[in-house]
């Protein structure tokens, strides 16, 4: 039997085992900021949870108004490009004395952020929109709408929050709903967030019913599908109820001899000049629809002559079709429409200061 001793293992001097430890902490200390970076990204960029906007069109909705996801048209990425440039423009006209806060001067700070155009308009522009109205005798119809955005949601919210001190026509109202909401002043219209989903009422009282809805299974099965439908053929399309219209003039006088039943509408836009839609009138026969032709003949008319007046040009064609009375539209000069609306509003701009 041997009698040797087995080795010891040698031992680490006391600089190795720091260097060790050293490299442990900085280590962990990368982890941590790579989690942080991460987790703040995540925050940013991804919106959370989201419901699909249609369900907002609840049991008590008389019409809707949808819009589709406008990113890979043509159409509509030329039309909002050349909105975008015009705001662009009227924003770089206004003097640095008079600018709004960078809160809300989205094209103006993001302009300075050297973002892109077509990834602008991603952050800007909700994929997946819908606004429902319900009936109001007392006050005009109601409005829910819910937002989905690609992006930024939450950083868009929280800068909401905390631009809304140094901006009186927006009201924090934390007691409004779970989490609380802001009012926007001007328009009247409440405001919240529901995880990765913004929610909106023209009523506060009716922005927890619109929470609600967003919980719920969505519109009936016939909506549903002419939602869905709808997608493939508009870029804007909806329904509307005859008790949305109003009561007054040319409009007020159809409904009161009963001709019109419902009337569906659909609206793309072709190019950053051009809009072309169509609108659906159900006249329950087609006695009320012949009934009907005359004096949407004359509206369509009147029509046309306000569109030129604001610099545009309006192409319509009315048929009747059974008891439908179908009206196909085209208009085009909306580049000149644009501008004049930017010159206006720069000219606005330096009366007031």
């Amino acid at each position: 039997m041997s009698t040797e001793e087995s080795p010891r293992p040698a031992r680490r001097s006391t600089g190795a085992r720091a260097l060790m430890g050293l490299g442990i902490g900085c280590g962990g200390l990368l982890l941590v900021g790579v989690l942080t970076l991460a987790g703040a990204a995540y925050w940013a960029f991804a919106p959370g949870h989201q419901a699909p906007s249609a369900r907002i069109v609840g049991p008590r909705s008389a019409g809707y108004a949808h819009l589709a996801d406008l990113r890979d048209d043509p159409g509509a990425q030329a039309l909002c490009g050349r909105i975008l440039r015009e705001a662009t423009r009227v924003s770089s006209a206004t003097p640095a004395a008079e600018e709004p806060g960078p809160g809300f001067d989205w094209p103006a700070l993001l302009r300075r952020a050297a973002v892109e155009e077509r990834e602008l308009l991603e952050i800007l522009l909700p994929y997946d929109a819908t606004l429902s109205f319900e009936p109001d005798p007392g006050a005009g119809p109601r409005q829910l709408a819910a937002l989905n955005f690609r992006r930024f949601v939450r950083p868009a919210a929280a800068l909401i929050e905390h631009s809304a001190a140094a901006h009186p026509e927006i009201e924090h109202r934390p007691e409004a709903v779970p989490g609380g909401a802001f009012l926007f002043s001007e328009s009247g219209w409440l405001v919240a967030r529901d995880r990765g989903t913004l929610v909106a009422a023209s009523a506060g009282s009716e922005l927890g019913a619109a929470l609600e809805l967003l919980e719920g299974e969505g519109p009936d099965a016939r909506t549903e599908a002419r939602i869905e439908a709808g997608r493939s053929d508009w870029h804007l399309h909806g329904q509307l109820a005859p008790e949305l219209l109003p009561r007054g003039g040319l409009a007020g006088k159809l409904l009161g001899a009963k001709l019109i039943e419902e009337i569906v509408f659909g609206l793309s836009i072709r190019s950053e000049d051009r809009l072309q839609g169509r609108v659906t009138i159900d006249a329950g026969g087609p006695e009320g629809a012949a009934a009907l032709r005359p004096a949407l003949g004359l509206m369509l008319m009147m029509a046309e002559g306000q569109a030129s007046l604001s610099g545009m040009a309006l192409e319509q064609e009315l048929s009747v079709r059974d008891q439908r009375v179908v009206i196909d539209l085209d208009l085009s000069g909306l580049d000149r429409f644009i501008a004049a609306q930017g010159d206006s509003l720069i000219a606005r701009r330096a009366r007031q200061r």
